[in-house]
């Protein structure tokens, strides 16, 4: 037992002696190097990371010292819409007198148009004689502005609704249009009278000579709007005039109802306007389309559009004399006596007719 302790003690200290003496396998260079690179590699890596936030900073000389407890001051902010400190604003001179000013109601001073020309007015019905009452619209072609006045041809204001005439009235019309121009002022004379009751349907009372006649307001088929009838002979307007109780006018009871007791050139007035009637037109019109062409006895187109048969014989007894000129007879177109007389067996496609009526039938 001994000497197997003996020997254990033995060979434990051959162990021990064979520990210390016996090297071990060497370690490998590389890692020892590895472990070195990394070491340096981030020693650097530090080094530029220090630098590079020392200089992102401006120099400490122009940073403002920053107050106990408290981060870094924000930078001034600069009044960009103050004016630097060398501009200076000069104010404006005092004005010591006031300018002169005109009143905010006085208008845009207006061009007065020539006679004849500017915005185109009319009333309608136009003036002349009406029974019991009448109402009246006012109208501007060119869409102007429409002044009327009861009073002269000054003191106009702005119309606006129609007027209503129950007894003898003058009325002033004028107008304003878009180029600032103010028509010349327009007279019409409304007389106001009791109806006789003595003519029916769209016929109009006159005296001619020493009798009352009724006399077709519209030519031949007397109706407002209608296509005024052509193409009949003498022969043929007759017998229709004679069909509805009635008979053709003569060519005096004819001048009576377009002049009127004025006696006047044209059945508007006394002087030409080419606007007023349809006898400066392409065709013949619509019966009752230009409101102006109104005699003072009512009657419309009395001048132009169709001449008109009458039984009145011409200075020839084989023709009869024709009254008021067609839609191109312009100026001509009158309420005198015609220069023209037509063969009556001929059917004209200018030439129509309208229809008179003794009161009473007679």
């Amino acid at each position: 037992m001994a000497g197997s302790a003996k020997e254990g003690a033995g060979q434990g200290g051959d162990a021990g002696d064979a520990g210390k003496t016996a090297p071990g396998p060497e370690r490998p260079r590389r890692r020892v190097w590895l472990s070195a690179s990394v070491f340096l590699a981030t020693l650097l890596l530090a080094l530029l990371l220090h630098r590079c936030q020392e200089e992102s900073l401006p120099p400490a000389s122009i940073l403002p010292p920053l107050p106990t407890g408290q981060g870094p001051a924000k930078p001034p902010v600069q009044d960009t819409f103050r004016p630097p400190p060398e501009t200076t604003v000069t104010p404006p001179p005092k004005i010591t007198k006031p300018l002169p000013r005109k009143p905010d109601s006085v208008a845009a001073p207006r061009v007065q148009a020539p006679v004849d020309s500017g915005p185109y007015l009319w009333a309608d019905p136009w003036g002349g004689r009406h029974f019991d009452s009448v109402r009246v619209t006012l109208h501007c072609r060119e869409g102007c502005l429409v002044l009327y006045s009861l009073e002269d041809s000054v003191h106009f204001k702005s119309y606006e609704e129609p007027l209503v005439f129950k007894r003898n009235a003058t009325l002033w019309i004028s107008g304003i249009d878009s180029l600032n121009r103010q028509a010349q002022a327009i007279r019409v004379d409304y007389v106001i009278e009791r109806n006789p009751g003595a003519c029916a349907g769209n016929s109009m009372p006159l005296v001619s000579g020493n009798k009352t006649v009724c006399m077709d307001l519209y030519e031949w088929p007397d109706s407002d709007n209608a296509v005024a009838r052509a193409f009949v002979s003498q022969q043929d307007a007759a017998d229709s005039c004679r069909a509805a109780g009635k008979r053709l006018c003569t060519a005096a009871e004819w001048r009576e109802g377009c002049q009127g007791p004025d006696h006047e050139a044209y059945p508007y007035g006394g002087k030409y306007n080419e606007n007023r009637c349809p006898a400066k037109e392409p065709a013949a019109s619509r019966s009752g389309r230009f409101p102006v062409c109104r005699s003072y006895y009512g009657l419309y187109d009395m001048t132009g559009n169709l001449w008109e048969w009458t039984s009145t014989p011409g200075p020839d007894p084989d023709f009869f004399m024709v009254a008021g000129g067609n839609w191109t007879a312009g100026n001509e177109a009158t309420c005198g006596y015609a220069k023209f007389s037509f063969y009556p067996k001929v059917r004209y496609p200018f030439v129509g007719f309208r229809c008179c009526q003794d009161v009473g039938g007679k």
